[in-house]
């Protein structure tokens, strides 16, 4: 994949809003001025993929896709799917419990402290 589109697998992510949360952007919802909702993620023609372009990413930022749900067992059964059917990019289960969101990684990009509870992608 080119990296000027930042890429996830759509499995188990059927309906749901998905964003790019950034660095420079403030990230997600847990900061009033983010502009995350200003990035969303869009299905590809054969319905496989959720991508954005990565315009606004600056070389070297972090980022990372925040899709907001209802709750955490919501996000564990979207966690749950994309694990068993080898989507989730590293094993982390990144839930928001005071956001209501789960946190992905993109296949799309490298990613920085894999595992850690501040893995990210970077853009290159």
């Amino acid at each position: 994949m080119d990296s000027k589109f930042v890429q996830i697998s759509s499995v188990g992510l059927d309906g749901k809003d998905t964003y790019v949360a950034h660095a420079k952007g403030n990230w997600g919802p847990e900061l009033e001025n983010s502009d995350h909702v200003r990035h969303p993620l869009n299905v590809s023609k054969d319905g496989k993929y959720l991508v954005c372009s990565t315009y606004f990413l600056e070389r070297g930022e972090e980022f990372k896709i925040v899709v907001p749900v209802e709750g955490e067992g919501e996000a564990k059964k979207i966690y749950g799917t994309r694990i068993s059917n080898g989507a989730h990019v590293n094993t982390r289960f990144d839930f928001d419990a005071n956001h209501n969101t789960l946190w992905l990684l993109a296949s799309s990009h490298p990613v920085v402290r894999p595992g850690d509870w501040d893995q990210n992608n970077v853009n290159l």
